[in-house]
C-alpha cells in the first residue's frame, strides 16, 4: 500500500461496533468504508443509516477482497478478554 494513498476499511461486528462507522468515513485518512455482519437487521439497518454501499455477510468475503487495506473486528465489551 502506498503510504499517499487513503486507507479502505471495513468494520465487522455492527451489533457494538455500529459508531465507528462514520467515524471512518469522516477520517481524513480513510477513503472507502465497508460494513460486516452476520445479523442482517443491524447491518442492513447500519449500512442505510450511514449511506455505506459495500456491505459484507462473512469475514471471509471481506478477506477475499483484495481492496480491504484494515478490518475492524468489534466485539462488546463483555466478550473481551480480561
Amino acid at each position: 500500500m502506498d503510504l499517499a494513498s487513503k486507507l479502505h476499511i471495513s468494520v465487522a461486528g455492527l451489533s457494538f461496533g455500529a459508531e465507528f462507522s462514520p467515524i471512518y468515513k469522516d477520517h481524513p485518512d480513510v477513503e472507502n468504508v465497508a460494513i460486516c455482519d452476520i445479523y442482517s437487521p443491524p447491518f442492513q439497518k447500519n449500512a442505510d443509516r450511514f449511506n455505506i454501499q459495500r456491505r459484507y455477510n462473512s469475514l471471509d468475503e471481506i478477506l477475499k477482497d483484495s481492496d480491504i487495506d484494515a478490518i475492524h473486528p468489534v466485539s462488546a465489551i463483555p466478550d473481551h478478554a480480561t
